[in-house]
């Protein structure tokens, strides 16, 4: 009676703890995620986030949920990356700064590459230079998901500068604005201008006024979207290549069950694919649209700018080895050769 008994018992707790662990899953609460993005609304960087969450809500069911803060409304670069590294941020898509690592300008190096399809094999999945991010952010508490391709960058200016197809020649008559970023300074330097660090959320009123005349660091849709009433001239040097990175903070994301990693992992990837295959359909489309807008494109042909990136690396790669370390830039040469 007693062995009967027991079993009966056994039975009834297995059953309560089946239903337990079923309750505990159809009632826990979504795991919230807060995406801060740097791009302006009609970017289509900023669409991409967008397209996740609704591609990860559907597929999680709702037990992974998305809050889309775009232009910048939780803070500026250098803010919202360190609140993701806190965790009081959960996740971002944005310029990745390099206050905490310098190695985080490697995919601004100048002519890093010189085509988009090199570009995607080094900042792509697996590539040269998503790795050596994906290591860095790992030290910063960080989990890097992904690269999304923005399009090569040129110069704007509100002024034709000097000579703009020769490197070697000074554009004395030009200011220059970058970031604080050592790479785009040897960047802009090597085409032949002087410099001037500004934060690019300050260049549009500092082009207005005359505080500088010309900037690096945005694509032709960003310079048509954000820059598109003081532009004047465009100049596609492609000299470095605009990018952002999907970052997530680490224990954020080892909080959340594999299976739903997976399903985060596979909408990010959609994006990063969908951004190289369009990016230069992109910058050809925009750059159309600054021209009927007034702008004059300034356009080199195949020698001009083979002369180009050859004086640019020639002058930047050097003064940056520094910076990134011999080793990097051997297994860098190696990949582009």
């Amino acid at each position: 009676m007693n062995i009967k008994k027991n079993k009966v018992i056994a039975i009834v707790l297995q059953v309560f703890i089946v239903i337990v662990i079923f309750a505990s899953v159809a009632y826990a609460k979504p795991v919230v995620l807060r995406v801060s993005g740097t791009s302006p609304i009609g970017y289509r960087g900023t669409q991409s986030l967008f397209d996740i969450k609704a591609e990860v809500e559907k597929a999680t069911e709702g037990r992974v949920t998305f809050k889309v803060f775009p232009a910048n409304q939780l803070g500026d670069a250098s803010q919202v990356f360190t609140e993701v590294k806190r965790g009081t941020i959960e996740m971002a898509l944005m310029f990745i700064p390099s206050q905490y690592d310098k190695i985080f300008e490697i995919g601004s190096l100048p002519y890093l590459a010189d085509s988009y399809s090199q570009m995607e094999k080094l900042l792509g999945p697996g590539g040269y230079v998503y790795k050596l991010m994906d290591k860095a952010l790992d030290k910063q508490g960080m989990k890097y998901l992904g690269t999304y391709a923005d399009g090569f960058c040129g110069i704007g200016s509100t002024k034709l500068p000097d000579n703009p197809s020769d490197p070697t020649v000074s554009k004395g008559n030009s200011l220059c604005r970058i970031p604080a970023m050592s790479a785009y300074k040897y960047a802009a330097e090597g085409l032949g201008y002087k410099t001037t660090t500004i934060p690019w959320s300050d260049t549009f009123s500092a082009a207005q006024t005359g505080v500088c005349d010309a900037w690096l660091g945005a694509s032709p849709q960003i310079n048509y979207q954000v820059m598109g009433d003081v532009i004047k001239y465009y100049l596609p040097y492609n000299v470095v290549f605009d990018q952002s990175g999907y970052i997530i903070n680490k224990k954020v994301w080892d909080s959340i069950s594999e299976a739903d990693r997976k399903i985060i992992e596979k909408a990010v990837n959609n994006e990063v694919r969908k951004s190289f295959a369009s990016c230069e359909a992109e910058d050809v489309k925009y750059m159309k649209m600054l021209e009927e807008k007034g702008v004059k494109v300034i356009k080199f042909n195949d020698k001009e700018f083979k002369a180009m990136v050859a004086h640019v690396r020639g002058y930047a790669w050097p003064k940056l080895e520094s910076t990134f370390g011999k080793e990097v830039f051997d297994g860098l040469k190696k990949e582009i050769k």
